[in-house]
């Protein structure tokens, strides 16, 4: 367990987030670090002081994430962290017309599954529907048809139409086939 860390300047550490968050001043400096973003940033040890952690997370993001996401010009990146991968999203906030001490941009750290890595993949490959893609999430959590009709909201026998439709694009003839599509993908 991680350290909560407070001080009067807009720097701290929550200590129940899914989403990893830092809020960046000027400089790449970091006025904001959520539980979730400095274990991420500075696996395997988080440095136990605010003044640390801060300087860690600011050098995490200068020499990778940031250079990452600029390179390829686009607000978004993925990158890995021991064994996870983790897609970031760099927000601006505001206008550039901020106070000194104010945040310029917010950094989202979000952790990318193997499983859903797996069907966001094949799903691209076969050129699945919306519909279509959101059945097969339904069906990966194993749910049977009627579940995945009431989720959806439409009939049981509109499922199985977008299952056979889905087996046809993906070449399997069952249910468990559109599955092990799913599992043979490598990451």
């Amino acid at each position: 367990m991680l350290p909560v860390y407070k001080s009067e300047s807009l720097f701290a550490v929550a200590e129940t987030d899914q989403v990893g968050l830092v809020l960046l001043g000027p400089k790449v400096r970091p006025l904001y670090v959520n539980l979730e973003a400095g274990q991420i940033l500075c696996y395997p040890e988080v440095p136990f002081d605010a003044e640390s952690l801060k300087q860690s997370v600011s050098e995490k993001l200068l020499t990778g994430i940031l250079v990452e996401c600029n390179n390829s010009g686009r607000s978004t990146c993925t990158f890995t962290s021991g064994n996870r991968r983790y897609v970031c999203r760099i927000l601006r906030l505001g206008n550039g017309l901020q106070s000194r001490g104010s945040a310029t941009h917010a950094v989202l750290l979000e952790r990318i599954s193997r499983r859903n890595e797996k069907i966001r993949r094949l799903l691209q490959e076969f050129r699945l529907t919306r519909r279509e893609r959101q059945a097969v999430m339904l069906l990966s959590e194993g749910l049977t048809s009627k579940e995945i009709a009431v989720k959806m909201n439409i009939s049981p026998n509109t499922v199985k139409a977008f299952l056979r439709f889905i087996m046809l694009k993906l070449g399997v003839t069952t249910r468990s086939g559109i599955l092990g599509k799913i599992n043979e993908r490598e990451v």
